[in-house]
């Protein structure tokens, strides 16, 4: 949670508003915190997973 809150609000934008989690800031905190190679990708896949469910909330907000 605490990597989500570093880089959660780095969002690549477009017309319509944000599109994507800007994963540059992620990959630089994944690599400061020194993790073998299957805690970074599982890191990485949960971050994911809740950039997708934060796009999915905030164009469900625009959409109604």
């Amino acid at each position: 949670m605490r990597l989500w809150e570093r880089v959660g609000r780095q969002w690549r934008m477009g017309f319509s508003g944000p599109v994507a989690l800007d994963l540059m800031p992620v990959f630089h905190e994944l690599d400061r915190m020194g993790l073998s190679p299957p805690d970074y990708d599982a890191l990485l896949d949960e971050v994911q997973e809740m950039a997708l469910a934060a796009l999915q909330q905030m164009h469900k907000s625009d959409s109604t």
